[in-house]
């Protein structure tokens, strides 16, 4: 793939997942103007809003088992049709059971976007390309907040929160157009899609897929509950340090920039020294940083030294910050595990299991805050990538395995070890 075509696949993945996540978060932003006009609390809203995308696993599977069938192509634009119909579904809606019924299409998408993404860049570009192009999909997490931004921005005040997300379904299917015309199907893809290589429904459970499937999905639960807690403390952690409701925004905003680049970086540096190496030193670092966080400036505090206290949280937040950009580890690391006839659909069920950690994560962070203070909250919620680190070796080992039938009457594998960083089994 040339140069130009390959940075035509990057804007135009990065530009789908854009626009799926601001489908996703452009609720909060409306929270509490929605809960006014439904007449229920904030809680019980952002209950309604957000406790459907917990089918994000089942959407995960489903839309990764179309395109493991039908293309990563159709896979993609799929998820994204139905997500533009889930933002106008969203804005039309006066009554909390359509707003849920709504809320269920957009969880759906989500996770069947990112996998199809993901599956589709990395099999369509070189093994020095595929940090890059994982890294380029995450991007879209960030950049999704602040279409969130500008829609609030531009359209909040003259067309409320119906007319801010009706026009984001019309901007998501305005992608979809995009994509079906610019957009290629995955090589990789095609040259496999014969009758006898396409996914079976269940297949990524039998063996010798389980154990892996295993061991990615704990590690999406272990990464995603620790880096959704350190992300979503960071406001709480400055206003404990006693900075001024004016400045919080400011510094959280800065933070934010610094995941940005953690996300974006981590494809350059991987495809330099490795995807799992570079996976590993981010975990590690977001543990030694969220350390450093949650004990240094506590002791400075304690010994009067306020400036240096808070210059360090400052310092010490976007060193964090940026080593959440481990999230775009995931895509490249877990697209070389499985072949092309299943590896959307177990890309896709194992990375959006995690989900459940990303739900326990706020409760578990407030709960620990509030018995041992916001400082070893931090600490401790960021452990569990210790062990998400370890995991990642282990699948790394798995990564150098090609899988090969070799009786198929009784269903039986076996496995021929070959050493190539990145590469698929089929290549």
């Amino acid at each position: 793939m040339s140069l130009p075509s390959r940075n035509k696949l990057t804007y135009l993945l990065c530009a789908a997942m854009t626009v799926e996540v601001a489908n996703t978060f452009l609720f909060a932003y409306f929270l509490t103007v929605i809960a006014g006009e439904l007449g229920l609390s904030r809680g019980i809203t952002a209950l309604l809003g957000y406790a459907p995308l917990a089918v994000g696993v089942l959407g995960g599977y489903l839309v990764g088992l179309i395109a493991d069938l039908f293309g990563r192509k159709t896979g993609l634009l799929l998820s994204l049709s139905f997500s533009g119909l889930g933002a106008v579904l969203t804005g039309l809606s006066s009554q909390p059971w359509s707003l849920v019924l709504a809320r269920l299409i957009i969880g759906l998408t989500l996770a069947g976007t990112w996998a199809s993404a993901v599956v589709l860049g990395n099999e369509s570009v070189p093994q020095n390309y595929r940090g890059r192009i994982s890294s380029a999909v995450q991007v879209g997490f960030p950049l999704g907040n602040l279409l969130c931004s500008a829609l609030l921005s531009l359209l909040g005040p003259r067309f409320g929160w119906h007319g801010s997300f009706i026009g984001l379904g019309l901007i998501i299917w305005f992608c979809v157009l995009l994509l079906t015309l610019k957009l290629d199907e995955s090589p990789l893809w095609h040259s496999k899609s014969t009758g006898a290589d396409r996914a079976r429904l269940g297949e990524i459970f039998n063996p010798p897929y389980r154990r892996i499937v295993f061991l990615a999905s704990c590690l999406s639960l272990l990464g995603m509950f620790s880096g959704f807690a350190l992300q979503t403390s960071v406001p709480r952690f400055f206003e404990t340090m006693g900075f001024s409701g004016s400045k919080i925004p400011l510094y959280t905003a800065l933070a934010w920039v610094a995941a940005t680049l953690g996300y974006a970086y981590f494809g350059l540096i991987a495809d330099r020294y490795g995807d799992a190496v570079t996976l590993i030193g981010y975990m590690l670092g977001a543990i030694a940083f969220s350390m450093c966080l949650g004990l240094v400036p506590q002791l400075l505090m304690a010994k009067g030294d306020w400036a240096r206290a808070k210059i360090l949280a400052i310092l010490f937040t976007v060193l964090m910050m940026y080593t959440t950009g481990f999230f775009s580890g995931y895509g490249s690391v877990y697209s070389a595990l499985f072949p092309t006839d299943i590896r959307t659909n177990a890309v896709g069920f194992a990375f959006n299991f995690g989900r459940f950690g990303n739900a326990l994560a706020p409760f578990a962070v407030e709960m620990l805050a509030e018995r041992l203070g916001i400082g070893y909250g931090l600490i401790l919620a960021a452990l569990p990538l210790g062990v998400a680190a370890i995991m990642v070796w282990r699948l790394q080992r798995a990564k150098f395995i090609t899988w090969e039938r070799i009786n198929y009457k009784e269903g039986s594998w076996g496995l021929r070890t070959r050493y190539s960083q990145k590469t698929y089994p089929e290549e």
